[in-house]
């Protein structure tokens, strides 16, 4: 098992992940904008068992994917520098739901998606509004997702994103500071810094999810953390 990680997460963090598998660090230079160029789910975008990676995503990343013997799915369309180019990749996914604006979906995704459920939001950074804990509760730092998943029947949460931080940004989302793997939440960040930890911990309880905080301090958007099982 290894995870994908942006390279500025904070170096306690990324010792901490290490613990539970090996770490790929993401980069890049030039392709998005400085804040956003290491988040792996820019870049990545795991729907299933099938990782996607944009076709401009920088090779030394896919080089060690190959290394570390993981398949992946190439999208058709390259990454662009500004809003809304740079979030063609991010995406919710889960077992039953896709969740994106699909006007700027990679068609591979789409392709992938198989028989989930379609939601359409207008927020194209889904994958970093979106937090799912287990399979039951959607944390969201965006009211138009919200609502969109409440319309579905679903049990969303919203999360005001005001302390997550994100370097150039009044703030980030609460889906770009964690990961799921198994039974596992990774936050980068923790709990009790957290103004709705009640929401989390609750959440974590009803779905057996365990909670590891990754460092001691504030909520960080890093871009999420994606699992890669070897294969």
């Amino acid at each position: 098992m290894r995870f994908l990680i942006d390279s500025m997460a904070p170096e306690t963090a990324k010792e901490t992940l290490s613990k539970y598998g090996g770490i790929i660090e993401v980069s890049s230079d030039g392709i998005v904008y400085p804040a956003i160029s290491g988040h792996p789910d820019i870049f990545f975008c795991r729907v299933g068992g099938k990782l996607l990676a944009a076709p401009n995503t920088p090779p030394n990343l896919l080089k060690e994917l190959y290394i570390d013997g993981k398949e992946f799915v190439r999208g058709k369309m390259p990454l662009q520098s500004k809003y809304p180019g740079t979030a063609i990749y991010n995406c919710f996914s889960d077992s039953r739901y896709l969740v994106h604006r699909f006007d700027l979906t990679d068609p591979e995704i789409l392709e992938l998606a198989g028989g989930r459920e379609m939601i359409h939001v207008r927020q194209g950074y889904c994958r970093c509004g979106i937090l799912a804990v287990g399979e039951g509760t959607y944390l969201t730092s965006d009211p138009g997702t919200e609502r969109a998943l409440r319309e579905h029947g679903l049990d969303a949460v919203y999360f005001d994103p005001a302390g997550i931080r994100l370097d150039g940004f009044p703030h980030g989302f609460i889906g770009g500071c964690a990961g799921m793997h198994g039974d596992k939440l990774f936050l980068c960040g923790a709990v009790n810094n957290i103004q709705y930890k009640y929401d989390i911990k609750a959440a974590a309880r009803r779905n057996g999810i365990e909670i590891v905080e990754l460092y001691g301090g504030p909520l960080i958007d890093i871009g999420g953390i994606i699992a890669v099982e070897n294969s």
